[in-house]
């Protein structure tokens, strides 16, 4: 079976990272539920893990910016991951995925706030992948790495419904960057997303790599034109003032 992990609060004041670790065998076990917890400068590690499910807990980092450490959930050889209704502030990232062996996963209506590298991120191609309805916000005090992504999407993936604001003046930030993709192979589906920036001539809120191919990019409100930097399929786009 499983693990179940909630209604918790892991605390910890002494400045150095710490993490709820745990390591199951991806083959054989059930479902497991991390939920209703408070992570206060402490984060979830786990590897190996099938049907992990970590919903509605709160994370949050005492030192956001660049002196803030790793991402608040790091997964590595797992499938089956729903990340669901958390809120996260500060960290360098809210999730990370770190192996190819990962797959099968749903990031749904997760609030990030002030991450300082980027929102939701992929190391290596995972595929199949749905990142929905999740707010990534920046505030104009916050300052972030000047290659800070919202969304870093990887081929096989449904970007969709996701409101990204970056209101800060840093240059170089990006709300959602397109998959690799290639020819005959599916890159990103990106629609129906709300990406706003601060400065529409240094900042950019949607991108695809050099050379990409497969990116479907549709029906998205942002208030800078898309850039595809690859042969990618620009639908309608909406580019409105913020």
């Amino acid at each position: 079976p499983g693990i179940i992990i909630s209604d918790n609060l892991f605390i910890n004041t002494d400045g150095n990272s710490k993490e709820l670790r745990f390591s199951v065998d991806s083959t054989t076990n059930g479902a497991s539920i991390i939920s209703g917890n408070y992570f206060y400068n402490t984060r979830i590690l786990f590897d190996y893990a099938r049907g992990v499910n970590v919903i509605g807990n709160a994370f949050f980092c005492t030192t956001p910016g660049a002196s803030a450490w790793g991402q608040a959930i790091n997964s590595n050889y797992s499938k089956d991951l729903i990340y669901e209704g958390n809120y996260c502030y500060g960290y360098q990232r809210f999730a990370r995925f770190g192996s190819t062996t990962t797959s099968d996963i749903a990031i749904i209506g997760n609030y990030i706030n002030d991450v300082y590298v980027a929102g939701i991120a992929f190391d290596t191609e995972a595929p199949d992948i749905t990142i929905k309805g999740n707010v990534i916000s920046l505030s104009a005090a916050f300052t972030p790495s000047a290659s800070f992504v919202g969304i870093v999407c990887k081929n096989k993936s449904i970007v969709r419904g996701n409101t990204i604001r970056l209101k800060p003046s840093t240059a170089g930030i990006t709300g959602i960057v397109g998959a690799v993709g290639g020819s005959g192979v599916l890159g990103a589906i990106i629609d129906g997303n709300e990406i706003f920036v601060a400065n529409t001539s240094t900042q950019n809120c949607v991108t695809t790599p050099s050379g990409s191919q497969g990116n479907q990019i549709n029906a998205n409100y942002v208030n800078r034109a898309i850039t595809d930097s690859g042969t990618n399929t620009i639908g309608t786009n909406y580019v409105t003032p913020y």
